[in-house]
């Protein structure tokens, strides 16, 4: 088995300090959104999550990369779309960095596998935000990601679930003291 890994030239400025108090906070993922990819069950846990969450007040969910023609995701995403989620479409290679600039915490929200892991899932560590997991526990980047100190696994994928871990990671955002991302940082390293 070879591991996957992130291009130095390509990959996110660590974020070495929390996210300001006074802007909503901004939720990122990047990837293909394929047929797989649990999105209407992610839309179900950020709808319940900016409904009840404080710290969600305003926040936004941002899916960079092509979607599948799934019937009904086009239209749960835009029913959503005035709680906060968006999909942006694909973002080209040299860009990339700049979304992960922008961004608070990253989704990483993946279809069910033992094996699968995603590539992205190594930038997301270089980055040193909070990440979500919003896979089936036993998916192959929790082996990646279960000693990351800024990891907010879901239980399963159930809208409470996901609304939890959001929570979480959202306070995470604010609150991580700068050991804690050195800590988180030098884990993607």
């Amino acid at each position: 088995v070879v591991e996957n890994g992130y291009d130095p030239g390509f990959a996110p400025a660590p974020h070495t300090v929390s996210a300001p108090a006074d802007k909503p906070l901004r939720f990122a993922y990047i990837g293909t959104i394929g047929p797989r990819v649990p999105v209407e069950e992610f839309a179900m846990g950020w709808v319940e999550a900016r409904q009840s969450v404080p710290e969600l007040a305003g926040a936004q969910a941002e899916f960079f990369g092509p979607m599948s023609p799934v019937r009904g995701r086009a239209e749960l995403v835009a029913e959503a779309e005035p709680l906060g989620l968006h999909h942006r479409g694909p973002v080209a290679k040299a860009d990339v960095a700049g979304v992960y600039d922008e961004a608070d915490v990253l989704l990483l929200v993946l279809g069910a596998g033992r094996f699968v892991t995603s590539g992205k899932v190594y930038e997301y560590l270089a980055a040193g935000l909070p990440i979500v997991s919003v896979h089936e526990p036993g998916n192959g980047a929790s082996d990646i990601l279960r000693d990351y100190p800024l990891w907010f696994p879901v239980t399963d994928l159930t809208a409470g679930a996901i609304a939890d871990a959001l929570a979480a990671a959202a306070r995470a955002a604010r609150s991580a003291d700068p050991d804690l991302r050195a800590r988180a940082v030098a884990f993607g390293e």
